[in-house]
């Protein structure tokens, strides 16, 4: 069975240390009052009386003054208690309040990546004063593009480009069951095997202006574009990439068709 006495916290210790302090001080009231009233009383003479009440007086005054001095030792003890146990909570609350400010900007550069993943593609600054550099170089480029509307702002804002360069710019729109993920780049003088890199792949390969670029030796069958002048054609993209790499896997010979 514990102890009452310590057991109480240190805040219910600092209101009984008060408490008994105030009591400690009537104590040496008392006290002087009855030195005073035995050093009125009996002024001349010291009869057993006077010396009985004196001893009392002091007894009471010596032990009122021992009970102060411990009562506001045991103040100072419980106050630093209580300090310490506001210190540690206000070390875990700037804690929790830390771990949670770590939490919400880890959560704020999650959602600044999430949106700059479902942000439409555009050119940058210097993809755009790159594909400057292809000014006198060609006369027209053709550009295709699928039908969703990011891939068409992106193929936007590569025709603004290469107009800006002061080149025609033929555009076209693939059929509209074609979904493909990257870019394809078809330039005349690359019809054979091996193909060859030329200016328009070097150039966007420096400047990094597509995640996945591949070089074809003919336009595909839904591009209805002339094999006289370079083509671009801006594929779709995975807004967020999959988790996993989708495998096909046959189905057993034998089993039933399922109807969805």
């Amino acid at each position: 069975m514990s102890d009452k006495r310590t057991d109480q916290s240190p805040a219910k210790k600092l209101e009984n240390a008060g408490r008994h302090s105030g009591w400690a001080t009537l104590g040496i009231l008392v006290g002087v009052i009855l030195e005073t009233v035995n050093l009125a009383k009996f002024p001349e003479n010291k009869p057993p009386i006077e010396i009985t009440v004196g001893a009392l007086a002091y007894a009471v005054t010596l032990i009122s003054v021992a009970w102060s001095f411990l009562c506001i030792r045991q103040t100072v003890q419980a106050s630093g208690a209580l300090q310490r146990e506001t210190d540690e909570m206000v070390a875990q609350a700037n804690a929790h309040a830390a771990e949670a400010n770590e939490r919400a900007a880890t959560a704020d550069l999650a959602r600044m990546e999430l949106e700059r993943k479902l942000a439409p593609r555009e050119l940058t600054q210097d993809q755009f004063d790159a594909l400057q550099e292809l000014k006198g170089q060609f006369e027209i480029i053709n550009v295709a593009y699928e039908t969703d509307a990011e891939t068409w702002w992106f193929a936007n804002s590569i025709i603004s480009a290469l107009v800006a360069a002061g080149i025609r710019v033929g555009q076209f729109r693939r059929a509209a069951e074609v979904h493909s993920f990257g870019t394809l780049l078809y330039e005349p003088g690359a019809l054979k095997v091996p193909i060859k890199e030329g200016v328009l792949a070097a150039i966007f390969r420096k400047v990094g202006l597509f995640a996945s670029l591949a070089l074809i030796s003919h336009p595909p069958p839904d591009i209805a574009a002339p094999l006289d002048a370079p083509l671009i054609i801006v594929g779709g993209r995975f807004i967020l990439p999959p988790s996993r790499p989708y495998i096909w896997e046959p189905k057993p010979a034998g089993l039933p068709e399922t109807k969805a």
